[in-house]
Formats: C-alpha cells, structure tokens, sequence
C-alpha cells in the first residue's frame, strides 16, 4: 500500500502545481534511472575502491587491506537498455597488495537496464568482450534489482518546491519488513519542474540484513548517487545524458567486514552512428 502526499512550501513558477503533479515527479525519476531515450555510446572512466577487515582471533591478528582500481570503460544503451558494457581494470602502479589476478568484480551501472549475467563481465587489464543485449522482462535496473530483493512492504512520497535549489524536490521513502526505522530514502531534484530530472540520492538505512542461512550478510551505510547534464537537440528535446554515478557500502558477513565503492565518470557521449 502506497501513500502519497505533497507539501508546498516556497515560491513557484506561475502555474507550476506541484501539489497535482506528484505522480509526473515521480516519472521523471523513474526516467532518470531508466537512462535516455534513443541510442547513445558512451566513454569514461571506472574506479573501485575495496577495503577488507580480518577480525583478531587466538591464533591471529586483526588485519586490514586497502586496494583501488581503476580503468576505461564503453557502453552502448538502446533506449534504457544497456547493449554493451566493457571496460578494464588494473591496480594503481605503487599497489601491491592486491592480487588481481584473482579478483572478480562485476559492475553495474546505476542508470539504465540490465541483465545480471549481459553486463559486468571484465578482464584484469584488457578490454572485456562484448556483452549480449539485455532485452525483455529480464533486463532490470541495478536499483530495482536492489529493491525486489529487500521487499519493501510500504512506501510514501512528498514534493516541495525548493527556492534555493530552484526546483522540485521529490522524497520517496520505502519501509522494509524490518520495522518503521528501517527506510530506504530516494530523493530525486527537477530543475524548475522542467521535463527532466537531474539529481537522484538514494540511502539506505545504516544497517540492513539481506540473505539467508549462512549466506546472510549485513548491509552498513548503502547509498548511491546520480548526476547528469541536460542537453538540448534542435528540436527542443531536453534529455539527461550522466556524468557522474557513485555506489558504496560495508558489507559484513561471517565475522568479515568490507567496504567497496565504485565511481562512473561519464566523459563522453554522443548518439549512435546510423
């Protein structure tokens, strides 16, 4: 069950009715995830950052491990789908406490549709292969994926017009079967409650336990971020191309606690070659 309602607090545009809008503020986040429309390339670059904690025991001391990598990557994306996605990691020229022949990391990124097993395959430093095309109902976005796992029971969801960051504010929050403090929060932005969104926040409670069995793990501090810039065509159609995604969590399971993060910059776009 789903409750929704909308707050009005600062000055808006003439006309601007945030109050009857929420279910198009709510679009255009969704829009905002599933990636633009049409078919774009894109090149950047990837970064990923893993600490790993070894807790004490009678035989053996605490430990700690830092490793980042980092590297190239290209995407193709068919009108929120990701076709391709490949890119090559290698560890930082001073790093050698990383043994990346034998780490296996599978990125997603946060905008767009994909599935699990077409995107994210990569190579120690050297051009993965293409992936196959996510297509049909399998192909999901990395967030969604998230949410079908955690099963959130309610949610609700608030729009503000915001003055100082000339826009619509839109807040969603999701409660998790675990109890009312238990809320993942997903705050998007929509400049001047134009067409498209830009901003999206998303952050999960500071602990959150997913799995089962022996399998199950404790989630600390997830959250994740998208940035992007509007671009205008000849037409007058305003789209949101990304520039800048983040992704970071601790994970503790089995007396083992890492943190990972992983960084998209979006360096280059441009729209497909006919």
């Amino acid at each position: 069950m789903i409750w929704i309602w909308s707050l009005a607090q600062a000055a808006r545009p003439p006309g601007l009715d945030v109050d009857a809008s929420l279910d198009t503020w709510q679009a255009r986040s969704q829009a905002l995830l599933a990636g633009p429309t049409g078919c774009w390339t894109f090149k950047g670059t990837v970064e990923v950052a893993m600490s790993g904690y070894i807790p004490s025991s009678r035989w053996t001391r605490p430990g700690r491990t830092d490793n980042r990598v980092s590297g190239p990557f290209t995407g193709r994306i068919e009108d929120g789908v990701w076709t391709s996605f490949t890119y090559e990691l290698a560890p930082a020229a001073d790093d050698h406490t990383l043994e990346f022949e034998d780490l296996e990391l599978s990125l997603y990124p946060l905008i767009g549709r994909s599935k699990a097993e077409g995107v994210g395959a990569e190579t120690p430093a050297a051009t993965a292969e293409p992936n196959p095309a996510a297509t049909g109902a399998a192909a999901m976005t990395t967030l969604n994926r998230v949410l079908d796992a955690m099963d959130p029971h309610t949610g609700t969801a608030f729009a503000s017009w915001e003055d100082a960051a000339d826009g619509v504010k839109l807040v969603e929050d999701l409660l998790l079967p675990g109890g009312r403090d238990d809320v993942i929060s997903i705050t998007t932005k929509i400049p001047g409650g134009g067409p498209v969104a830009t901003e999206l926040d998303i952050v999960f409670p500071p602990r959150v336990r997913v799995g089962e069995g022996l399998l199950r793990a404790t989630l600390f501090d997830a959250q994740g971020h998208v940035r992007t810039q509007v671009v205008t065509a000849a037409d007058g159609t305003k789209t949101a191309l990304p520039t800048l995604e983040s992704l970071s969590t601790g994970v503790g399971v089995l007396g083992f606690t890492v943190a990972y993060e992983q960084r998209l910059r979006y360096e280059e776009a441009a729209r497909c070659s006919p």
